[in-house]
């Protein structure tokens, strides 16, 4: 991924091991510098860094200190979109060799305050004012969305509501910033840690408002390549010109082009727009959907659902400088959905008098998952309330969007407790529509933290993103995540090589250990090579009666 390019490293500050990589899921903290002065970005500013690398050479593991600079050398205005061309990316810094030099990049910022990396080829199309910029960035490639609160993350629509945080930026708990850099500004105290962890590596920055990334951390879980970067200096340069642009957002259709009802090519088509049409749009999304109001009747629909998408491609030509549109989430392009159109307390059971779990006001939709002639079953974390939770609202207040007419019907009894859940439905790998709670629920938590030996007191934040739970036996069996402890895959009993191992014992025939990002962290067999060949060693771990690796499960008592 470009992101990559922009900070590949890890944390400033790591708690219980390879657990921190997961954020505390305490009340947000707003950050307090304002927004528009979070990242100093102008022409000429300089952030000088203290490198400390770890890495390979033939074979040979080196450190080294090494002094990085990293400078904005020019700015592209266009519209809503602001370009900085970068030198000295400190993702630069991972798998470092002898010798290397700082080298080019694109930041773009969108919106405003909405960051993602770029190429350096498609710097041409930022500086041809008749360029509509169609497919420059993705949402694949955001690395940065202010104003940063605790908990907050951003990433691919794909991975957003994966419960283990992978392959997200996750945010962690708000500190103030102890920074011994020359040129520091006054006003940048406020500190967040942001963290980025896939199967092979992690990173970890500290990004102080009004100042920047103050540290950088990189690791790579097989090979030996670390980077522990910390500012040293700050230089600030001219300020930044202040957008110009103004009036309607408004594209011309250069080509024929079909628009949508949700910003996917999988969704209902609404009509095929004409050449010479004019779209004023009012929204976008991040991976480069324009949305239009259709000038049709729909008092119902809230939101982007009262919108119509077209993708942005070279068969839309900029008309007029556009404002700076709201970006919106992506959606599901076939889910029903629940659009709220006053304030609406949703239940944490499908039952008058039950406990609110969140109150949905005017304008918030949520995804229905589940339906009876009484009560809607929603998903809050596929909602513009993104809450942890599940819930249920009188059927008397749906207002649907999507195809609603098929939901499936709620369980006939449901859980919130997961204990008594599991008692009654016996053995289940993920708890399903029965089981209301939340989805990390506390006991569980807690347990595992017992279940594994931690003092009673040791922080629960964690574990709290990290732990999996499921049903065996009657029993609750919980695991958390870990940089090689896949909770989510079954045991890989296999001993036939694939072929990632093949191609790494052809690069080390003789190594006595292949790493878990080549073997599949599921495994259960030492791998090593043998003669240019993988050879499966001792057995390391064992399968349990469903299939996942019984060494990383807990059973866990009430």
């Amino acid at each position: 991924m470009q992101n990559k390019k922009w900070i590949l490293g890890l944390v400033v500050v790591l708690t219980i091991g390879v657990f921190a990589a997961r954020v505390a899921m305490a009340a947000p903290r707003t950050q307090t510098t304002s927004i528009n002065n979070a990242y100093p970005l102008a022409k000429g500013v300089t952030w000088k860094y203290e490198a400390k690398v770890k890495y390979d050479a033939n074979g040979k593991t080196l450190e080294k200190t090494l002094p990085w600079t990293v400078t904005v050398k020019d700015v592209i205005e266009r519209g809503s979109v602001r370009v900085y061309v970068m030198s000295g990316a400190l993702g630069d810094l991972a798998f470092y060799s002898e010798g290397k030099k700082p080298g080019d990049y694109l930041l773009v910022e969108i919106a405003p305050n909405r960051f993602y990396t770029a190429r350096m080829d498609d710097l041409k199309k930022f500086q041809d004012p008749d360029d509509i910029l169609a497919g420059v960035v993705s949402d694949e490639n955001v690395v940065l969305d202010l104003p940063l609160v605790t908990d907050k993350r951003f990433c691919a629509a794909d991975y957003i509501t994966r419960s283990d945080g992978a392959y997200c930026w996750i945010v962690g708990d708000e500190t103030i910033a102890n920074l011994q850099a020359k040129g520091v500004p006054a006003n940048a105290q406020v500190a967040y840690p942001l963290t980025y962890q896939t199967n092979a590596d992690r990173t970890t920055i500290q990004f102080v408002a009004g100042l920047g990334i103050a540290e950088y951390h990189y690791e790579h879980f097989g090979t030996p390549a670390q980077v522990d970067a910390k500012l040293t200096e700050y230089i600030a340069g001219a300020p930044a010109a202040a957008s110009t642009a103004s009036g309607k957002c408004e594209l011309v259709v250069t080509k024929d082009v079909t628009a949508y009802t949700r910003p996917s090519l999988q969704a209902d088509k609404f009509a095929d727009l004409q050449v010479g049409d004019t779209l004023e749009f009012s929204a976008m999304t991040a991976d480069g959907w324009f949305g239009f109001e259709p000038g049709v009747a729909q008092a119902a629909n809230v939101g982007p659902f009262r919108l119509r998408w077209v993708q942005a491609t070279d068969a839309l030509k900029q008309k007029s400088a556009c404002k700076q549109l709201p970006v919106v989430a992506s959606l599901s392009p076939t889910a029903c959905y629940q659009m709220f159109m006053d304030a609406t307390p949703i239940l944490s059971e499908a039952k008058k008098g039950a406990s609110v779990v969140a109150n949905a006001k005017a304008e918030d939709y949520a995804q229905v998952i589940a339906a009876n002639d009484q009560w809607l079953q929603l998903d809050l974390e596929a909602s513009s309330l993104n809450v942890d939770q599940k819930g249920w609202i009188a059927r008397d207040d749906a207002n649907f969007n999507g195809d609603c007419d098929n939901l499936p019907k709620p369980a006939a009894s449901s859980f919130t407790d997961p204990f008594a859940y599991c008692s009654a439905v016996g053995t289940i790998d993920t708890p399903d529509v029965r089981y209301t709670g939340p989805n990390k629920p506390d006991a569980v938590v807690r347990g595992l933290m017992k279940a594994m030996g931690l003092a009673p007191d040791a922080p629960t934040e964690p574990f709290m993103q990290a732990t999996f739970w499921r049903c065996m036996s009657s029993k609750v069996y919980a695991c958390t995540v870990g940089a090689n402890i896949p909770c989510q895959e079954k045991a890989d009993l296999s001993k036939t090589p694939s072929a990632a191992m093949n191609d790494y014992c052809k690069a080390n025939p003789a190594s006595d250990f292949i790493p878990a990002y080549v073997t599949g962290r599921a495994t259960v067999y030492e791998w090593k090579c043998v003669s240019g060949k993988p050879e499966a060693g001792k057995q390391l771990f064992k399968a349990d009666a469903r299939g996942f690796i019984a060494d990383f499960w807990y059973e866990i008592s009430k």
